[in-house]
C-alpha cells in the first residue's frame, strides 16, 4: 500500500477545532564524519513536509564550521513558501570520527515537525560524499482525549533500513533547548524495544501520558524525544538525536468527503489479574499480518498471528505460556504500518 493511501486511511488530513496560532517545532541531530579523512565543508537539509505547513521563521546553529549560509526554498511544493532550508557549513577542518551537533528550531504556521536530509561531507568543496547519517523524520498523528499521541518515524532513505534503538520520551510544561537533553535526566518515559523501519516505510509509536500530568497536558506543554538510529542491521551509530514538539489541542481525523473519524487505534494490548493478555488490533486494508511478543533485548519471544487477513478489527488473548515475568513488547507489521505496545508478565 502506498503511502498517500496509508495516510489516507489514518486519516491524516486533520482538522482542529479552533484557530492555529504559530506553533515551535525544535530538534537537533548529532553525526560524526566517518567518510572523510578530514573534511571542511558540511552540507544538509532541515525540513518539514508537508504541503499545508510551512516555515513562518526558523534559527539552525552548529557547533562544528564557524561559517554558514542559509538557504530557505518551497522544497518543490511550488507555492512560493518556505519548506526547506539548505545549509552549508564551512571554515573548519573536522578530523574523522569527531561528531557535530546540529540545532534546528521552526516556526510554523500549524502544528508539524522538524526533518533532516541529504547529509554531505566535503573536503574543499571536492569528493562529495553523503554522510551515513539518512534522510528520516517525523510525522505527526493524532492526540486523543487523555492526551495519549502517536507519531510515524520516517525513514525517508531509499536504501538503507534505520534501526533505532534506545528510544526514550517524556512531556513536560516547559520548553527545554533539544540540544540540552543529551544530557538530560528528566527522562520518564519507557525506552522502547529496539525497532527497524525498512528504507520509505514507517513506524507508528504511541505515547501514553501517565494519568498523574494528563490534566496538565490538557493544557498544553510539549514532548520530548530521545533516540540513537543505527544503520547495517543495527551494529553501526550514525546519528543521535532529541526533538521537541509542542503539544497542540485534540485533534479529530477528517477523510475528505466522508465526514470526521474517531481516531485509529493501532494496536492496543490490555491485561488482567489472571495474567492473561488481550491484543486488539486493526487493518485498513486487507494484509498480511505479524503480530509477534518480543523481549526487552529485542529478541522474538513469540508468534502470534502470521497470515493474511481481511480488514477489520482483531483480537488476540495471549496467557504468557512459560513466560519469565518481566517487561515484553507486542509488536504489529501490516500493510505498511508498524506499531508496538509494552506488556508487563507478572507471575
Amino acid at each position: 500500500m502506498g503511502r498517500k493511501g496509508l495516510f489516507a486511511v489514518l486519516a491524516v488530513l486533520i482538522v482542529v477545532t479552533g484557530v492555529y496560532a504559530s506553533v515551535t517545532a525544535s530538534a537537533a541531530v548529532k553525526i560524526h564524519n566517518n567518510t572523510q579523512r578530514e573534511a571542511t565543508d558540511l552540507h544538509f537539509t532541515v525540513y518539514q513536509k508537508e504541503g499545508w505547513v510551512w516555515i513562518e521563521d526558523w534559527t539552525i546553529t552548529q557547533d562544528g564550521f564557524p561559517d554558514q549560509n542559509e538557504t530557505p526554498w518551497d522544497h518543490g511544493k511550488g507555492d512560493g513558501k518556505t519548506h526547506a532550508i539548505d545549509v552549508e557549513c564551512s571554515g573548519a577542518r573536522i578530523p574523522h570520527c569527531t561528531w557535530v551537533t546540529i540545532t534546528a528550531k521552526f516556526t510554523l504556521n500549524k502544528w508539524n515537525t522538524v526533518r533532516f536530509e541529504n547529509f554531505r561531507w566535503t573536503f574543499e568543496e571536492q569528493d562529495s560524499t553523503d554522510a551515513d547519517a539518512p534522510n528520516h523524520g517525523f510525522a505527526v498523528g493524532y492526540r486523543d482525549p487523555e492526551g495519549n499521541a502517536t507519531y510515524w518515524f520516517y525513514n525517508d532513505d531509499s536504501v538503507q533500513a534505520i534501526t533505532v534503538k534506545n528510544f526514550q520520551y517524556v512531556r513536560h510544561p516547559t520548553y527545554i533547548p533539544p540540544d540540552s537533553l543529551f544530557d538530560w535526566e528528566g527522562w520518564v518515559g519507557p525506552t522502547l524495544v529496539p525497532f527497524t523501519v525498512p528504507p520509505k516505510d514507517s513506524f507508528a509509536i504511541k505515547l501514553v501520558v501517565p494519568e498523574t500530568i494528563q490534566v496538565e497536558m490538557q493544557e498544553g506543554g510539549f514532548v520530548f524525544f530521545d533516540l540513537d538510529l543505527y544503520l547495517y542491521e543495527g551494529e553501526w551509530l550514525v546519528a543521535e538525536e532529541t526533538e521537541v514538539h509542542e503539544i497542540q489541542d485534540t485533534i479529530v481525523g477528517v477523510i475528505e468527503g466522508h465526514g470526521s473519524l474517531e481516531p485509529v487505534r493501532l494496536l492496543e494490548v490490555t491485561s488482567a489479574p489472571s495474567g492473561l493478555f488481550e491484543i486488539r488490533y486493526q487493518l485498513p486494508q486487507a494484509s498480511k499480518v505479524n503480530l509477534s511478543v518480543y523481549s526487552v533485548t529485542g529478541e522474538r519471544f513469540i508468534t502470534l498471528v502470521d497470515e493474511q487477513k481481511p480488514a477489520g478489527t482483531y483480537t488476540v488473548r495471549w496467557d504468557g505460556g512459560d513466560a519469565p515475568a518481566g517487561l515484553y513488547f507486542c509488536r504489529l507489521s501490516a500493510a505498511g504500518i508498524h506499531a508496538a505496545e509494552k506488556m508487563i508478565r507478572i507471575k
